[in-house]
């Protein structure tokens, strides 16, 4: 998996915004706002990180069971994919 090219991550007024960059803009006409947790899983995906890395942090950060975890992880790997956002 990998974020793809011309996608940021900025912090706007306390807010995590992904945005496209550039001519991929034009083609992409839609931003996201991420919570905490998805934005630890974004900056995660930006390391390359593993499913299983990214699995591990939240469960070190977050009071949640490793399913919960799992579920959550792959669910917002999943709708990344379906908007386009994460390549496989």
């Amino acid at each position: 998996m990998k974020i793809r090219d011309g996608l940021k991550l900025k912090e706007i007024a306390g807010e995590y915004i992904v945005i496209p960059l550039g001519s991929l803009s034009e083609e992409m006409n839609v931003t996201i706002t991420l919570n905490e947790t998805g934005k630890d899983i974004w900056k995660s995906l930006e390391e390359n990180k593993s499913k299983e890395e990214i699995v591990k942090l939240i469960l070190e950060k977050y009071d949640v069971s490793e399913e919960k975890a799992q579920q959550d992880v792959q669910n917002f790997i999943n709708q990344m994919i379906e908007k386009g956002f994460i390549e496989k």
